[in-house]
């Protein structure tokens, strides 16, 4: 969404040392207040104390395959832009097999968020991770 529109999102997420992250790019890390338009919210993978209000949620949606490993692969670089060549699932098929069922929960619980919020009347907009990229600049508009 930054690259696209140029305006700087903020996020919950912390490694504790944002900094990294912002070296990529992503200045906005770990900022949650009216300085940024978005907020990028990792839930239900709640990384920091972070509580803030919310008048509209977009929830960008992505394969959960494409999440799992993009997920495994942050957490081994801390970066989005490296990609493993080992094969986890065929190399440690029981370690694969505790990631998938931890990622499962913890979709679940993403989607049971959404659906307490629409129930309580909060206007919510869904896209595509994979739309976002194929055709960014129609997807961003529907957004807004």
């Amino acid at each position: 969404m930054e690259v696209i529109s140029g305006v700087v999102t903020g996020s919950e997420f912390t490694t504790r040392i944002p900094f990294p992250l912002q070296l990529q790019g992503l200045i906005g890390e770990y900022v949650v207040d009216d300085e940024v338009f978005v907020v990028k919210c990792h839930y239900p993978l709640r990384f920091g104390p972070l509580d803030y209000s919310v008048n509209k949620i977009l929830s960008c949606v992505r394969s959960p395959f494409n999440v799992i490993r993009s997920n495994f692969e942050f957490f081994q670089g801390c970066s989005h832009q490296i990609q493993f060549e080992n094969d986890l699932p065929k190399e440690d098929p029981e370690t694969w097999d505790k990631i998938v069922r931890h990622h499962v929960k913890e979709i679940k619980n993403y989607f049971d968020h959404l659906v307490q919020k629409m129930e309580a009347g909060f206007p919510m907009y869904f896209t595509r991770f994979e739309e976002l990229i194929s055709h960014p600049r129609p997807e961003l508009i529907g957004v807004f």
